[in-house]
């Protein structure tokens, strides 16, 4: 089970593939980030680095360039990866 704390400051390093479990049943693989190194400059500001108390995490969606969140306690696995696009790695 991962932690609050511990998925937060993934997002915050970079570019972080989530994957949960929707409340519909559906798995659902999410690159996101809460990092202003990989947010489009049109949302940076906007309510970017909010997270909800307790079990709900708001991040952006880097594939749909949405804000979206996930509860906690349904995260099965955390990647960090900082690719932007498939194949691409993304030096710093």
């Amino acid at each position: 089970m991962f932690t609050h704390d511990y998925i937060y400051n993934k997002l915050k390093s970079g570019i972080t593939i989530v994957t949960f479990t929707k409340v519909d049943g559906s798995v659902r693989n999410m690159r996101c980030t809460l990092s202003n190194d990989y947010l489009p400059s049109e949302f940076q500001g906007k309510g970017s680095m909010i997270t909800e108390a307790g079990n709900v995490i708001r991040v952006f969606d880097l594939d749909i360039r949405e804000w979206r969140s996930f509860r906690v306690d349904s995260v099965t696995n955390v990647e960090y990866t900082n690719a932007l696009n498939t194949g691409t790695l993304i030096n710093g």
